[in-house]
Order: C-alpha cells, then sequence, then structure tokens
C-alpha cells in the first residue's frame, strides 16, 4: 500500500523481519510450512527481488540448511486448510485514510479479530501464530474479542510500536501491535498471559485505555504513551518513539519476551535434531514457495457483517459476531 509521500515499504519490513525471525526460532519455530498474509509479505518470508504489492498470500516451505535433502521434494500445504501451516504471519489490511467514521473504524477493528482467529485456525495445533495489527485490537475495552482469540491460541506477548513506525505503509500512523499467539493443543489448556482485561491510565488530563499487558510490561512499549489531538473526533493515544532505533529496540523487546515465555513454559524451544549436513551452518532456505489465498483470509467475505461500534466500547454487551 504505497502512498503519496513515501512509495516503498521495504525497509519498515525489513526491521520487523529482522528482528521476528530470531523470536519465532526462540519461541519453537524450526522449519517447516509457512504462511504469510498481507502488505511485505516478500520481504517478510525474504524472497529474493520479489515484488511489493499492497496485499500478497505466500505459501512457503522453510528447511534447515544444515538438514536440507536435496533430493527431497517439498510442496507448500496445497489447500491452505485449517492446520495446515506450522506458521502464519498475518500483515492485516490498512487504507490510506484517518478512519473518522465510526462506523469504518468498526469494520476494519472487525476484520483484524476476524483474520486474527483465522490466522490461529490455519496453524497447526502448536504452531506460532505472528499478527500485526491495529492497536485497537487490544486495547478496545469489550473484552469479548480477545477472548474469541483465546480460544484457539495462548497469548505469548506483544510490542507495539511508535506511531508511524510502518508509515511507508499507508494508513499506518495507527499505532500498531505485534502479537505472538501459539495454537492450543488438546488436553488442558496452557495458562496465558493477561491479554483480555484493559486498565485506565491518564496522560494528563485525559484517560486512555491500555491493555493490561502494556501495563504488566511497561518494556514491551517501543515508546511512550501520549495523546494525539483530532480535528474530527475525541483524543486518540499514541506512542511517541525514536524510529531511528526502531529496528534494535524490536529485538531488545522481543528477545525480552520470548525469554519470559519460556521462562513461563509457553515456549517450546526447538529439539536437539541433529544435522544431516553438519558441514553446512545457518539459517533457513526457501525450500518451496507460491502464492495463495485460503478462504479464510477472504476479506470481501466478511462485509455486510459489521458490528455496531459501542459493541466495541461497552463491556457490558454482547461480544460481535464471529463467523468465519
Amino acid at each position: 500500500m504505497a502512498d503519496h509521500i513515501r512509495t516503498n515499504p521495504h525497509q519498515a519490513y525489513v526491521a520487523v523481519r529482522n528482528a521476528l525471525w530470531p523470536a519465532l526460532h526462540r519461541l519453537g519455530f524450526d522449519g517447516g510450512d509457512v504462511l504469510i498474509q498481507g502488505g511485505g509479505a516478500p520481504t517478510l518470508l525474504k524472497m529474493p527481488g520479489a515484488p511489493e504489492i499492497p496485499e500478497d498470500f505466500l505459501a512457503a516451505h522453510l528447511a534447515r540448511l544444515d538438514r536440507l535433502d536435496p533430493d527431497a521434494q517439498h510442496q507448500p500445504a496445497p489447500r491452505g486448510g485449517e492446520g495446515d501451516y506450522d506458521l502464519v504471519i498475518a500483515s492485516l489490511p490498512w487504507a490510506d485514510v484517518q478512519l473518522r467514521d465510526p462506523a469504518r473504524w468498526s469494520t476494519r477493528l472487525h476484520r483484524h479479530l476476524l483474520m486474527t482467529i483465522a490466522a490461529t485456525r490455519l496453524a497447526r495445533p502448536g504452531g506460532l501464530v505472528a499478527v500485526m495489527t491495529t492497536h485497537d485490537l487490544m486495547d478496545t475495552p469489550n473484552p469479548a474479542p480477545r477472548r474469541a482469540i483465546l480460544s484457539n491460541a495462548t497469548f505469548l506477548g506483544a510490542v507495539r510500536l511508535p506511531a508511524g513506525a510502518l508509515r511507508p505503509q499507508a494508513g499506518t500512523d495507527n499505532v500498531v501491535d505485534l502479537i505472538l499467539l501459539k495454537t492450543r493443543t488438546p488436553g488442558p489448556h496452557e495458562t496465558s498471559r493477561p491479554f483480555e482485561a484493559t486498565v485506565t491510565v491518564n496522560i494528563g488530563a485525559q484517560p486512555v485505555t491500555l491493555n493490561q499487558h502494556f501495563d504488566d510490561h511497561p518494556d514491551h512499549l517501543l515508546g511512550s504513551i501520549d495523546v494525539e489531538a483530532r480535528v474530527w473526533g475525541p483524543p486518540v493515544m499514541t506512542v511517541a518513539g525514536d524510529l531511528t532505533h526502531l529496528a534494535q529496540d524490536l529485538r531488545t523487546a522481543l528477545a525480552k519476551l520470548t525469554d519470559d515465555a519460556a521462562r513461563d513454559g509457553l515456549a517450546d524451544p526447538p529439539g536437539a535434531r541433529p544435522a544431516t549436513r553438519p558441514d553446512v551452518r545457518g539459517g533457513w532456505v526457501i525450500d518451496s514457495a507460491r502464492r495463495y489465498l485460503p478462504a479464510l483470509f477472504d476479506v470481501d467475505a466478511y462485509r455486510g457483517r459489521t458490528p455496531a461500534p459501542e459493541h466495541w466500547l461497552r463491556p457490558s454487551l454482547d461480544p460481535p459476531a464471529i463467523d468465519l
């Protein structure tokens, strides 16, 4: 989604990619079938020479270099059905506008919720999900959307990027959260980190709703909470941070997040499987890849199902309908 000021989102996604993949490895990803959805997908997968297009869907098989069998023929999951992927990364859709209409704000939030749930359903039991989404998904006072996500996944943690961190992608002056999840396996559910509840903090004289996770882990905020005045509507929460240090700050925050998850038994560090090629060291290779759009990620299918804005803002109301 190139905009009229900066037309190339590449470097923004490079910073995210270089911090995210080591974190995913520490959480247990050690190669396998991967689905990457949304803007920046080729960069997040590190496909050399791939063009940046607004929305992309890439299915790939990643193999460890020291275990690569040159005679093996791997193909990405052919149907993209539920439980087909070891890892799903989703950069959810935006638009090159500021959403002043509450109904349009509700539409975007609802789509982000449905696509996050879809990502958890596409990952296998025990698989990993990384989602870049609007902060409203974590901060909206009604906990029902987050409760719906937790019905199929364990919340490992989140990092909140500074406002404008993804400005090269259109519409992303809105604060973006990078949320890490692990899909549930049969049997007793793991204890998730606090994810449903929100707290109210005062910034000057302005009350701001904030997810409890960031109140408990201020080091996962890559900047300071502030309030931004708008010409239309009430002031909104923003995060003021130093974008020149985004890459390093994100690596540091994700390293702390994964260390905490491992300490609390929420991560599955990669097993010490023997290398089939001990002479080769380092990283993964894209064994095969193709463009593929799973039906669960078909955003157009969600049109006409948007709840009223008050469903998100008032905890006492019934939750928005979840229909995938």
